[in-house]
């Protein structure tokens, strides 16, 4: 899973994949990928 692919993904798909990101690596790159799409969409919704 790359961040590229996160932000392409659907938003549910991207909080499982997310969900088990965090799981394999809470502290590794998965996570961040995961908040950094969430809050791409965050600001997607705002503009």
């Amino acid at each position: 899973m790359s961040c590229a692919r996160a932000t392409v993904t659907s938003v549910h798909q991207r909080r499982v994949e997310g969900a088990a990101a965090s799981g394999a690596a809470l502290e590794g790159e998965g996570f961040v990928c995961g908040m950094r799409a969430s809050i791409y969409e965050t600001i997607q919704f705002r503009i």
